[in-house]
C-alpha cells in the first residue's frame, strides 16, 4: 500500500573510556526513531503495449525512485531528481513478465551493445525464482539481464547466456514532452526457469 513504511528505533548506551574495556557512565538511553516509505513491489495482471510509450501502463503498479531524499542517494555527489530519478512501472501475465521505466537524467549516454551495455544507461534486472536463488544465492534459477538504447537501437544482454534474449521485447524511445526516455519491457516467463505466474507466487527481483 503506498502509505506503508518501515519504522526503527535504536537505543544506546551512554559510555565512556579508553581501549577496549569503555565504562558506562550513566544509566539514561540514547534513542534515534525514524521512518521511511516502502517502495512496493507488486505486479499487477494486464497486458501493456511495448511501444516505448506508458499510453497502456495505467494500470500497472508504480514503483516510485522519483521522490527520494538526498540523504537516500549514495554514490551520486550533488544529486537532484532533475540529473537522475525514476520511476518503474511493472504488470503480468501468462507469457511475460512486463517492466517500464520513466528515466530522467540530465546527460544521457548511449549503451554499447554486448557484454559492456551496463557501463552506459541502461536498466538491469535481477530475479531469483526459488527460496534456494534468493536465501542462500544458490541453484540454477538466478537471472539477470540489461536493457538499454545503443547507436543501433534498443536492445539486451543475459548474463547467464552471455548474448542477447532474442524473444525479449524491447522499445526504448525519448517522450517528446518530457525529454525523459521511456523503457518498455516484456520478458517472458519461460526465460525466467519456466516458473509459474499465477495469483499469490512470489519471486525475488532487483532493479538498477
Amino acid at each position: 500500500h503506498p502509505d506503508d513504511a518501515i519504522g526503527a528505533t535504536a537505543t544506546a548506551m551512554a559510555t565512556t573510556g579508553a581501549g577496549t574495556r569503555p565504562r558506562l557512565t550513566s544509566t539514561e538511553p540514547i534513542t534515534n526513531s525514524d521512518r521511511t516509505p516502502v517502495t512496493p513491489y507488486v505486479l499487477t495482471y494486464g497486458h501493456p503495449r511495448v511501444d516505448g510509450t506508458l499510453s497502456s501502463w495505467s494500470t500497472a503498479s508504480i514503483a516510485g525512485l522519483a521522490d527520494l531524499r538526498p540523504s537516500q542517494v549514495v554514490g551520486i555527489p550533488g544529486w537532484t531528481p532533475a540529473n537522475l530519478s525514476a520511476r518503474i512501472y511493472t504488470m503480468w501475465d501468462e507469457r511475460y513478465f512486463y517492466l517500464a521505466a520513466d528515466v530522467r537524467d540530465q546527460t544521457f549516454n548511449y549503451a554499447p551493445i554486448g557484454f559492456n551495455m551496463y557501463m552506459g544507461d541502461s536498466v538491469q534486472y535481477g530475479w531469483g525464482m526459488d527460496a534456494n536463488a534468493w536465501l542462500r544465492d544458490t541453484g540454477q534459477n538466478r537471472y539477470n539481464v540489461t536493457a538499454g538504447l545503443t547507436h543501433q537501437g534498443p536492445a539486451n544482454f543475459q548474463y547467464n547466456l552471455l548474448g542477447p534474449w532474442t524473444d525479449m521485447l524491447v522499445q526504448i524511445k525519448p517522450d517528446a514532452a518530457s525529454g525523459d526516455l521511456i523503457y518498455t519491457t516484456a520478458v517472458p516467463w519461460s526465460r525466467l526457469g519456466n516458473y509459474m505466474p499465477k495469483v499469490g507466487n512470489q519471486f525475488a527481483f532487483n532493479l538498477i
